[in-house]
């Protein structure tokens, strides 16, 4: 059985491409000669990390079937207490009445608990946190000197990473556009995340992190390192994230202009005159 996910056609069981690629990616990563340049370099460091964190959740995310899309943008299970809000909305006394949050269309009103948008924001507050973590200089070191601790850094990104992509995928929910803002929101503040952590290693005039050790004369100094390894961080969630901000945006101005205030519903196309 197949079903529709925004533009998207997938299938309810079965995975699509996407997916064996990006666990093939994944592995490709973690494997020689990425491996070994990885705990030589900073910037071997950093392509493994940015396909890793980047470029395999995406794919991963894309390549699941209906059914494990919906399972995991369904968790964790916040519906009770949502239900419990609308209870206490509905009491036909004081300013917290159903008709001040009474939903609109197709989004909850203002001032309910939507599940949904709490998912959204926990899942990128899960991949933020992650991130920074591991590019914190003491594990960045110790993936430097432990190769069996790449693993344990690619399961985390990859674990974190998915449920972020499942909520940025357009799930063709709602005809008006309703989290698109959201989505937009989502993709810049993990862009700027890595962005951010990435400037702080460009500004540094020193080596950042001790276990990368440069030979004078010989090879890459330390600076070309760390500078590269900056532009790789930068180009690559660029690459991934940019896009995700751009459709978003120009789908929400086309759905303003078609199903904004005062706009029907239903889109009126041009009727040519008649004769």
């Amino acid at each position: 059985m197949r079903s529709r996910l925004g533009s998207l056609v997938v299938s309810d069981t079965a995975t699509a491409p996407g997916f064996w690629v990006g666990i093939a990616l994944c592995a490709i990563a973690l494997s020689p000669p990425l491996a070994p340049l990885a705990r030589r370099l900073v910037l071997g460091n950093a392509i493994q990390f940015a396909l890793i964190g980047y470029v395999v959740p995406p794919l991963v995310a894309l390549g699941m079937s209906a059914r494990m899309r919906l399972a995991i943008s369904t968790w964790p299970p916040l519906e009770a207490l949502a239900g419990n809000r609308e209870k206490a909305a509905a009491s036909p006394v004081g300013p917290g009445s159903r008709d001040r949050l009474a939903p609109g269309r197709d989004r909850p009103g203002r001032g309910t608990f939507d599940p949904d948008a709490a998912r959204s924001w926990l899942s990128l507050i899960l991949f933020a946190a992650v991130v920074g973590l591991w590019r914190l200089p003491p594990l960045v070191d110790a993936l430097a000197r432990s190769w069996p601790l790449a693993l344990v850094e690619a399961a985390m990104l990859v674990i974190a990473g998915v449920p972020l992509w499942v909520q940025l995928l357009d799930s063709g929910a709602s005809t008006s556009g309703a989290g698109r803002p959201r989505r937009m929101a989502m993709a810049a503040v993990s862009m700027w995340t890595i962005w951010v952590l990435s400037y702080m290693l460009g500004l540094s005039s020193h080596p950042m992190f001790s276990a990368y050790h440069h030979s004078l004369g010989r090879g890459l100094g330390v600076q070309a390192d760390q500078q590269i390894a900056v532009g790789i961080l930068w180009a690559v969630p660029g690459a991934v994230f940019v896009p995700v901000v751009f459709y978003n945006l120009v789908r929400w101005l086309w759905s303003q202009e078609n199903f904004g205030p005062g706009r029907s519903s239903r889109i009126s196309w041009p009727v040519p005159p008649p004769g």
